[in-house]
């Protein structure tokens, strides 16, 4: 497989499918700090490069009987290997291309995120 790998979980827990690595910033650490730890702890892989890139969304969803606002700062990370080791809120795990991850995300701010990062980051 040729060109850039982008990293998938499956989610298993209160619902069931596809993303991107995501997580909340630690209070007392910087973003970048949370970023690696976060990484870290989900999919066991060493970030060695983040890039903040200028892309944004936020949702709102369910989780039980309570409605959750969420606000995503997006980012792009290098890691060390490709041999994850995945927190139990995950099954599986997946490196694909653009086009085996875009047919896998199931929500559109994260397709839009996908094609944000081939079109304007990766091209840089």
């Amino acid at each position: 497989m040729d060109g850039p790998k982008f990293f998938l979980l499956h989610k298993n827990t209160w619902w069931s499918g596809w993303e991107f690595v995501k997580g909340d910033i630690i209070p007392g650490d910087s973003v970048s700090e949370s970023v690696i730890k976060c990484v870290k702890e989900l999919t066991g892989l060493n970030v060695t490069k983040i890039d903040n890139i200028p892309f944004n969304y936020s949702y709102n969803y369910l989780k039980g009987e309570k409605n959750v606002d969420a606000s995503i700062a997006c980012f792009v990370a290098k890691t060390e290997g490709a041999k994850a080791n995945i927190s139990k809120d995950y099954d599986f795990y997946k490196w694909g291309s653009f086009e085996t991850v875009m047919k896998l995300l199931d929500f559109e701010e994260q397709k839009k995120l996908l094609e944000f990062i081939d079109k304007k980051v990766l091209s840089r």
